[in-house]
Formats: C-alpha cells, structure tokens, sequence
C-alpha cells in the first residue's frame, strides 16, 4: 500500500514540474493577492480558496504559489486533481489521507476509516507548521476528511484548496476567498502569441513571422473568451499549421463557424461550476425569450 502511494507521488512530482511565474501571463499579480491574503507573517491557521470555473487556471495558479511558498515550511504536501482522482479510487477518502500523511511523514501509515485518519492528522500535524493544497475539491467531504479543523494544523500553517464550487467553500467555512477571473482582452493576446509563435513554456517569444499575423491573432483570441485553457488549445492548434497567412485563415474560419460548440462549452463549463441551487436559476435563465421578464 505505501509502495502504491509512493508510486503517486511520485507520478505526481513528474507532473508537477516547477514553473516559473514571472512568464505567465498575468501570474504575478496573482501572485501579489495571494500573498496577501495569506499573511505569512500571522501566526494563526489560515485557510484560502481560490475559485473560479473549470479551465481559468487555478491549477496552475496553486503550483506557482506552491513553488514560491512552500520551500518556507517543512511539512508540506500539493494534492492534485482530487475531483478525478477520487473517482480512479471509488471515492475513498482514505486514500487521500494516506497520500498526505506519507508525503508529510515518509511514513509507514495504516487507517481502517475515515475518521481514524482525520483523528491521526490531527494527532501527527497538530504541531507542525503545515503547507497544503487540496486541488480541484469538489465535495465538502474532501475537505472535512484532510482538512475539516484548524487546530488539526501547527500555528502558522496555511491551507489553501482550489475549487470551481463557491457554495462548498461557503459550506467548510472558508472566509478568505480568491476569485480567478478571466484574461483581459490585452493579457489574453499575449498569452496567445506566447503560445502560438514558440514562446509557450516560459521561453524567450518570438516576432510573429509578418505582419499579417497580428489580426489572425486577435481574431483566434476572442474565440477564447479570455479562458486561459481554451486560449492555450486554439495558440497550440494554430502553431501547428504552416507559417502563412492564408493557413491561419482557413482554419480561424472552420473555428469561427464552429463558435456556438464552442461557447457552449464555455457556458457547460460555468455551469457546471456553479451551486445546485445557481445552476437551477441559470436553466432557468437560458430557457427565457429576449425581452421576457423574470
């Protein structure tokens, strides 16, 4: 059983490569309200959530703050992508508990139930200053079985969890709340070109190859509707035509006329995002005429 959690780990750390925030777009005035939000100077427990819908990067925004923030505090563990994980392992709870314990500890750890293993947090970290990211939480039983208690964690620990479900952040508690909104117009052309023209992965970007390009450009970002996920696909899918002008116009034009696929992803994905109670009101939006009243 540690063998296989190890093995996740370790799968996870790969994935998990360090990125560098100074060349993502926009990432360091996340930065900047992160750290302040966190206050690491206070010694109490603070708890953070970062919020916003499926693909606008709060992912990436937990590993960069992981990255500049954790090497501080020797207890420290990023859990990634718990809402699909958690289906791989039906659900069971103690497979996360594990994961955090054996990262934190290197330990051999046993737990016959949920609740023995939120008992033995509690009793293994309840002194230690702790650095934890629960990613892509989607249940608020995730949260209550690795993190449900302040006084689980050592004065001074922060605990930040990344969610699409303001409504589960409401639920556990979580005051300190940072929402993740979508790129600007401007923000959201850089991020492209740094994609799309060899500069993606923080590296040295290159002049688009003619002038031609600048409008092909704009005209493929405001496809993306400022969604750092959708942005990236397009950059990618155009990097990989030829160089020409004419190229890059076929193929904006065959996703130009596929736009209402892709603003209904768009919309699934903020959608899906929502409360149950929001995403009742938002069919029920949908489904008025122009001009009809509430």
């Amino acid at each position: 059983m540690v063998g296989e959690i190890a093995r996740d780990i370790s799968r996870r750390v790969t994935l998990m490569q360090k990125i560098d925030s100074g060349n993502i777009v926009g990432m360091k005035a996340h930065m900047e309200g992160l750290n302040h939000l966190l206050d690491l100077e206070s010694n109490e427990v603070v708890v953070l959530g970062i919020w916003g819908m499926g693909g606008i990067g709060k992912t990436s925004i937990a590993k960069c703050l992981y990255d500049q923030l954790s090497p501080r505090f020797r207890a420290r563990c990023f859990i990634e992508n718990i809402r699909s994980v958690s289906k791989e392992h039906d659900h069971d709870l103690k497979h996360f508990q594990k994961e955090m314990l054996c990262s934190i500890l290197s330990d051999d750890i046993s737990l016959w139930s949920v609740e023995a293993g939120s008992q033995e947090i509690k009793k293994r970290l309840g002194h230690q200053r702790v650095f934890l990211v629960l990613d892509g939480v989607d249940k608020v039983a995730q949260v209550h079985a690795l993190a449900k208690e302040k006084n689980w964690f050592g004065p001074g620990s922060r605990i930040i969890i990344t969610t699409r479900d303001m409504g589960l952040l409401n639920t556990c508690g979580v005051e300190n709340v940072y929402e993740v909104k979508c790129l600007n117009d401007k923000d959201a052309l850089k991020m492209f070109k740094q994609i799309a023209f060899e500069g993606g992965g923080g590296t040295t970007l290159n002049p688009p190859p003619c002038d031609g390009f600048e409008q092909l450009s704009i005209r493929a970002t405001r496809l993306s509707h400022g969604l750092p996920s959708a942005i990236q696909a397009h950059a990618l899918f155009l990097r990989g035509r030829t160089a020409a002008p004419e190229v890059w116009e076929e193929a904006l034009t065959a996703l130009e006329s596929s736009l209402d696929e892709n603003t209904m992803e768009i919309l699934k994905i903020s959608y899906e995002g929502l409360p149950k109670p929001h995403q009742n009101v938002f069919l029920h939006v949908a489904c008025l005429f122009n001009g009809d009243t509430l």
